[in-house]
């Protein structure tokens, strides 16, 4: 058994503008990442990272023999670095 139901426009399109009125992306990186995540984060691999931390002053907190890094710290770092 098929069952159709209909829609009015003006309904549909209210509640998709009430839907984007409130929409707010997801963001996949947290404000605190590991080194997984932050070299995900900047498109490069763990020893690329190993290497920016250790001679290009990569910000970086390690706590014990864990590493973390401040989402907001890194995109000031990557635009001081940009040409």
């Amino acid at each position: 058994m098929d069952v159709s139901v209909q829609i009015p426009d003006h309904v549909l399109a209210d509640a998709i503008n009430e839907k984007l009125a409130t929409f707010k992306p997801v963001d996949p990186f947290p404000e605190v990442m590991d080194k997984g995540t932050t070299a995900k984060f900047l498109h490069c691999s763990r020893v690329t990272l190993d290497h920016w931390i250790k001679d290009n002053g990569l910000p970086v907190a390690k706590i014990g023999n864990n590493y973390r890094f401040v989402k907001a710290d890194l995109i000031s770092w990557v635009q001081s670095h940009s040409k």
